[in-house]
């Protein structure tokens, strides 16, 4: 159920409320243009998950997920990936989050030639080749355990004061 309160529209799923944004509203929280939302709804990029739009002119309303969704698309866009390339990387993260709405809980991460998504330091996934897990290895973690490991052979080691010849 949805009810206008103020120039806001608020809509009711299974007693949570969820603040929902016009295109106008979209347009001016994510930085892109009216024609822009128009036309990623059309090609399905991103569409809004609350109204989708039927045709110019039509009204299309926004979850704040899909306001997230849509910055996310406009950074990657603005740092120099393909719109190929972002729509295979949503399409990979649509399917692992399987619908849960935790995309804020990621961290994407990209060298221009692929986009890599981590929740953790333990598993960075390349969203472009399938989810192919990518190794990390933090070296200052490692100079900390190799520094531990000297200290600890240092406190062990007895000199001896014999000298053999």
């Amino acid at each position: 159920m949805c009810i206008l309160n103020d120039k806001k529209i608020f809509c009711v799923y299974f007693a949570m409320a969820e603040e929902i944004f016009t295109s106008s509203e979209t347009s001016k929280v994510t930085k892109l243009s009216l024609r822009q939302l128009q036309y990623w709804d059309k090609t399905d990029l991103i569409s809004p998950s609350v109204l989708r739009g039927r045709g110019r002119g039509s009204r299309r309303l926004y979850s704040q997920d899909d306001l997230l969704q849509l910055k996310v698309v406009k950074k990657l866009l603005d740092v120099g990936m393909s719109v190929q390339s972002v729509r295979k990387s949503l399409a990979f993260l649509r399917k692992l989050l399987d619908g849960r709405r935790v995309l804020a809980d990621l961290v994407l991460v990209s060298d221009g030639y692929s986009i890599y998504a981590y929740r953790d330091n333990d598993t960075i996934l390349d969203t472009l080749h399938e989810g192919q897990q990518v190794f990390r290895l933090a070296l200052g973690e490692l100079a900390k355990e190799v520094k531990n490991e000297i200290e600890h052979i240092r406190e062990e080691y007895v000199p001896s004061t014999t000298i053999r010849g």
